[in-house]
């Protein structure tokens, strides 16, 4: 969306102006619902129901599948219909390891910048851990806990 100013014969206006079209709007909810899970991979597009989710005719809602298959996210079999994207092993191997890649950078990054800071601006939580690890051997104190480990209650 945009704002323009209008003009009125009382004064200049602010008017807001949707500047989204009808087949990309269509692409956004389809998205969303795939995104979201309601449409799985492999799963075949019933137009006649988005045409009544999207609230748009047939022709916005095949513009909104060229979007959506431009994007990779559908895929369009003539004379079959359109089917939401199925990755393939190398396409799930890619993003995994892109994952991993962002995911321990963020992570090395955090600790980093924790440990730069000292412990008095470490969570409660970890410099209950660290108490813990570093002295176990302490009576009435915890020992450290593996990851699969329970609290005792």
């Amino acid at each position: 969306m945009s704002r323009i100013q209008g003009f009125h014969r009382s004064g200049v206006h602010n008017v807001t102006v949707t500047t989204e079209l009808g087949g990309q709007r269509c692409a956004r909810t389809v998205r969303g619902l795939i995104t979201a899970g309601r449409l799985g991979p492999g799963e075949q597009l019933v137009e006649q129901s988005l045409v009544e989710v999207c609230g748009v005719s047939r022709n916005t809602l095949r513009e909104g599948y060229r979007i959506l298959a431009d994007e990779g996210l559908v895929v369009h079999v003539p004379h079959r219909g359109v089917f939401v994207s199925s990755p393939g092993v190398a396409e799930v191997r890619d993003v995994y390891t892109a994952r991993r890649v962002v995911e321990c950078g963020a992570l090395r990054e955090r600790a980093g910048a924790g440990l730069a800071v000292g412990a008095a601006r470490r969570p409660a939580a970890t410099r209950l851990w660290w108490s813990w690890s570093s002295s176990s051997a302490a009576p009435g104190r915890p020992r450290r806990m593996g990851a699969g480990a329970r609290w005792a209650t």
